[in-house]
């Protein structure tokens, strides 16, 4: 091998590994920041951000992360921030979010407790009609145990309602891990597909 091909070979061979040295330290040293689409965020670093508006889950011991499909993080809205946007995909397939919660002591009770709405018309992307409206369908799956999946709600959310408060007992599933998960779907009252902007400006598992 010649001499000048061994130097385009180690100058190559540099260049590959600082690239991969800074790629490493940057994904390691920058905070994640909401992306729309993004699947797999850190919950202390985005949803940690303002208790007043989004209480993600504090009280668990290590929720570990958060699953979606697809959500967009935004505020204000009615004086709020960092409410997430679960706008469904299509007609029949929905946006969802989901994480793992601990009920395993037997000792405590559990409340979940949630608040959701329909925004349309509230933001200038989230278009509005003369009927606006999606409902959320909620879900804890007993997946490391019995394989379960129970349907805990389905709230119809219409744009007219404003933001719903809803709490649920969850003391009978106590003694376990269970996968919550929010769907947003399109359908209600108003039609299949119309105005279904979706979102969640409050969710917690209380724990006393």
């Amino acid at each position: 091998m010649k001499a000048r091909d061994k130097i385009i070979i180690s100058i190559i061979f540099l260049v590959v590994i600082g690239l991969f040295s800074y790629l490493f330290f940057y994904e390691s040293s920058t905070p994640l920041t909401p992306r729309k689409g993004e699947q797999f965020i850190n919950p202390e670093l985005n949803f940690g951000m303002s208790n007043k508006w989004f209480t993600y889950l504090s009280e668990q011991e290590n929720p570990d992360f958060i699953e979606s499909n697809g959500y967009y993080i935004y505020g204000p809205v009615d004086g709020d921030y960092g409410i997430i946007i679960l706008h469904p995909i299509s007609k029949n397939l929905p946006r969802y979010l989901g994480t793992y919660i601990n009920l395993n002591n037997t000792n405590k009770n559990y409340t979940l407790q949630i608040k959701v709405a329909n925004i349309a018309g509230k933001i200038s992307f989230a278009n509005s009609s003369n009927c606006n409206d999606n409902i959320f369908e909620i879900y804890l799956s007993d997946i490391f145990s019995s394989g379960d999946v129970i349907l805990i709600d389905r709230i119809t959310a219409n744009s007219k309602d404003g933001w719903i408060y809803k709490e649920y007992n969850l003391n009978g599933y106590r003694g376990n891990w269970y996968y919550l998960e929010i769907l947003s779907t399109a359908g209600g009252p108003c039609g299949n597909w119309n105005g279904e902007w979706g979102a969640i400006g409050y969710l917690n598992i209380k724990e006393v």
